[in-house]
């Protein structure tokens, strides 16, 4: 088997595409609304608490799901422990050189302050900070690297890497402004090369370390910048 291979049958492959397509944006949310609906609870909707539930439930049942390709990833990370380092020291901040870079020039251009997704990081933060701590800094570097990298990535790379890159940073920034489009935000797609390029490096770096704890960690450390970001803000 090749580094990034899956160790999944298609048939396991094309379930969790749907777990993290139609389920998880789709299929479990209607789900949860009939739930609601049923038991005359339906003043819960978008409760925080509620989304703060649902993001656990989704969290675990995704990791128990690919569990075994998680232990093996682990095994990749302490096996050359060294490289791992190396590959996110290197990394970080040259995503965060980059990210700064395209925002500057990005608000600059177009006079807006930031993306609808950044508005609403803030917007969470003020209701109930737990949430986006939660989905900042576990729910997304475990859910998203497992799907844009493991699953994704993983996929297309029999095909060319630099087209599974390419194909996987795409959707990866697309996931982070698509919420905007259907508000009629279309704007936002100006902020589409930012989120890319953030795929970008975490593609680089699963590459560079073969172990999805490397991209995950890297993640976890740009979105806890961006969370004490706007604590301070908050503050201030």
């Amino acid at each position: 088997m090749r580094a990034f291979d899956l160790p999944f049958s298609k048939k396991k492959i094309i379930f969790l595409l749907f777990h993290f397509t139609m389920g998880t944006y789709a299929l479990y949310p209607m789900l949860i609304v009939a739930i609601l609906a049923r038991s005359n609870m339906m003043d819960l909707l978008g409760d925080p608490r509620v989304d703060l539930v649902y993001s656990i439930v989704l969290l675990v049942l995704s990791v128990y799901l690919t569990k075994d390709f998680w232990i093996e990833m682990g095994r990749r990370f302490k096996q050359e422990l060294l490289l791992n380092i190396k590959t996110i020291g290197i990394t970080l901040p040259l995503m965060l050189g980059t990210s700064m870079v395209l925002n500057y020039v990005i608000t600059t251009l177009t006079g807006l302050d930031g993306s609808q997704n950044q508005g609403e990081l803030i917007k969470i933060f003020g209701d109930y900070p737990l949430l986006l701590v939660f989905q900042a800094l576990i729910f997304a570097p475990i859910v998203e690297e497992l799907m844009y990298r493991g699953l994704l990535f993983g996929m297309l790379q029999k095909r060319s890497q630099m087209f599974a890159i390419l194909f996987s940073s795409f959707f990866f920034g697309m996931a982070h402004i698509y919420p905007s489009l259907f508000d009629g935000q279309y704007m936002d797609l100006v902020f589409l090369p930012t989120y890319f390029m953030l795929g970008f490096w975490l593609n680089h770096a699963y590459i560079k370390s073969r172990s999805l704890y490397t991209p995950v960690l890297i993640h976890f450390v740009n979105n806890a910048i961006g969370v004490f970001a706007i604590y301070l803000s908050s503050i201030l």
